[in-house]
């Protein structure tokens, strides 16, 4: 999208804040009846009241779940309860270079949502005001509680279909390619985490019990990514403050080498938490991918659409942050499958018309023809771009998946099919379905867990898409 269209859309998104509503597919949606100027001013006075707060409270969870994503901030926020979304500032223009079409964080955060209303009022205007007046290199410690939030777009700045309350943090990090470029590493390392704490402490003493945070000053402002990583681990981790949260989400949407999302995975891996069946046997983030019940391949399916077989999903993203959505089924015979939704990946297409051979025998590797159907229920709404007939790009992405340790063989048989889709937002994906079970006998497995399915009445009609 160019500025001028983001510049477009800022100003849509103010003229449907002030409006109360929007139309998509010729259908009026109204957003939920709340003040979205509401902002609470977090200065010296407030941080001090809800640190003495969250020493005299007590603590909610000694092992928060810590997820370490790549996703929109809000996407994360969607799929939790109680949630505090951490915006990183500018701390002297609200919504930052939002209504000029830029494209960090913040602006991505006013544009998906009713944001600026709250942050561009006059509570906020305090913070914007004494930061421009009193010029310090580091800027304030001032931070905005905007407590209704109403998002109704996506990362795309796409219309959503039924948009969603949440709560944000506005926080500015120094600027170290600005006014903070002269400040030392360890008076910037200071600043940054005293912050963090004050944060923390505003979240739980006003009772969120999910926060979304991220890579806070590592894009324009030039933090380095493990610097802060670090700081957020100390923080939480070493002094504690983990216990004041149920879960803990790090979403960042990173591109290229993806330096950011990499330094938080290596930083929090000894904590990164991956929802398993059996916690005895936890997964953890080294072994290979994060789970979240968070969307990154976007599905449109509908409880018509949901048949007797379907018994679950999952989403998550491996830890070099690929994402995959991933659905489990069984059949009227009693057998197991999986299918697993992962983005076109053009070097392992590019194997198409390789022959496939068994380095020792120099043989072609065995596949099992037995058929894998079931009914695929995160495909609905999917562009179908045929089957995926050639054994070596099947392969690569089977190694792929089990190189994750997203699944493992448990026999030599290894049956399965793919097939090429387009998501309903464009994004060309490969669905890969696999049997775990073949008449009775176990040949494969993933120690994903499963978000149930939500059943239809079985007096309604289904639509199936196989």
């Amino acid at each position: 999208m160019s500025r001028q269209e983001r510049r477009r859309v800022a100003e849509e998104t103010i003229q449907v804040t002030h409006q109360g509503r929007y139309q998509k597919h010729g259908k009026t949606i109204v957003l939920p009846n709340e003040d979205y100027s509401a902002a609470i001013l977090i200065d010296a006075k407030e941080a001090k009241r809800c640190g003495e707060v969250v020493k005299s409270g007590c603590s909610i969870s000694d092992t928060p779940d810590i997820y370490v994503l790549d996703a929109d901030s809000f996407a994360c926020a969607e799929g939790m309860e109680n949630v505090l979304v951490m915006n990183f500032a500018n701390a002297h223009v609200p919504g930052g270079g939002f209504r000029n079409g830029a494209n960090a964080q913040e602006e991505c955060l006013c544009r998906e949502s009713t944001l600026y209303h709250s942050i561009g009022g006059d509570v906020a205007y305090e913070m914007y005001d004494y930061n421009n007046r009193r010029k310090n290199a580091c800027d304030s410690d001032y931070m905005i509680l905007s407590p209704h939030v109403c998002v109704f777009r996506d990362l795309h700045d796409d219309f959503l279909d039924e948009p969603f309350l949440t709560s944000v943090i506005t926080i500015p990090a120094p600027n170290r390619n600005g006014a903070a470029r002269e400040v030392s590493p360890a008076v910037l390392s200071r600043v940054m985490k005293s912050r963090l704490r004050k944060m923390f402490a505003v979240a739980a003493a006003h009772g969120y019990s999910s926060l979304v945070l991220g890579a806070w000053g590592c894009g324009a402002f030039g933090h380095d990514p493990y610097s802060v990583a670090k700081y957020f681990y100390d923080i939480l981790m070493d002094e504690g403050y983990h216990k004041y949260f149920q879960t803990i989400a790090f979403a960042i949407i990173d591109r290229g080498e993806k330096k950011n999302f990499h330094a938080f995975a290596d930083v929090f891996q000894d904590v990164g938490t991956i929802c398993t069946n059996d916690t005895s046997e936890a997964v953890t983030a080294v072994s290979g991918f994060y789970q979240t019940n968070h969307p990154f391949i976007t599905y449109n399916f509908s409880q018509e659409n949901i048949s007797p077989e379907n018994m679950g999903y999952s989403y998550g993203t491996t830890k070099n942050g690929i994402p995959f959505m991933a659905e489990i089924w069984e059949q009227t015979d009693g057998d197991r499958a999986v299918a697993f939704y992962l983005p076109v990946m053009e070097g392992f297409m590019k194997l198409e018309g390789v022959p496939l051979v068994n380095e020792a025998t120099d043989t072609k590797t065995f596949f099992v023809q037995k058929p894998v159907k079931a009914f695929h229920a995160l495909c609905v709404g999917m562009a179908d771009g045929g089957m995926v007939d050639d054994l070596s790009v099947l392969f690569a992405y089977v190694r792929f998946l089990e190189e994750c340790n997203l699944l493992a063989f448990s026999t030599d048989l290894q049956n399965a099919y793919a097939f090429l889709l387009t998501d309903v937002t464009g994004h060309d994906l490969i669905a890969i379905t696999i049997s775990l079970t073949i008449e009775g006998e176990t040949v494969a497995s993933t120690p994903l867990s499963w978000i149930p399915f939500h059943h239809p009445s079985p007096k309604r009609t289904h639509l199936r898409l196989v």
